[in-house]
């Protein structure tokens, strides 16, 4: 199922490799970069060509072995944009929920204080609210 794909862990951070990437990286690069186990990177790059996320092609030339190249098709384009574009939104949901929580801290913190007088005389200190009267000396 695609949305299972997109919630895997590591789907994004290939996704951006491939999207910022200025050429066709091969498979040992994408495994360098995103330090994610040869195995599960295979199977995760399987399952995005299954959902046509990305394209792969194979260079038999020279290498025992063909280098596998991968990119981002218009459709894993589109969709590591709108995948980026809601965490950026989350993003900034959090940083817009923390600077309320702090600012409502902020707050708390200006009334609690303005509740409190205090009056040095001398060695003594008269810390007053409105329900309590304390003598420090």
């Amino acid at each position: 199922m695609f949305k299972k794909l997109l919630n895997k862990k590591h789907t994004f951070s290939i996704l951006k490799i491939l999207y910022e990437a200025e050429e066709e990286p091969y498979f040992s690069e994408i495994q360098k970069i995103s330090k994610i186990d040869k195995s599960t990177l295979s199977l995760l790059l399987t399952e995005m060509e299954k959902y046509e996320l990305v394209s792969k092609r194979e260079d038999n030339s020279d290498y025992i072995l063909p280098k596998r190249y991968y990119k981002l098709t218009p459709k894993g384009i589109e969709t590591y944009e709108r995948y980026k574009h809601l965490l950026d939104i989350e993003k900034d949901f959090n940083k817009n929920k923390n600077n309320k929580n702090n600012n409502a801290k902020n707050n708390n913190n200006e009334m609690v204080n303005s509740n409190y007088s205090s009056n040095i005389q001398g060695d003594n200190t008269i810390i007053t609210n409105s329900h309590d009267i304390v003598i420090k000396k």
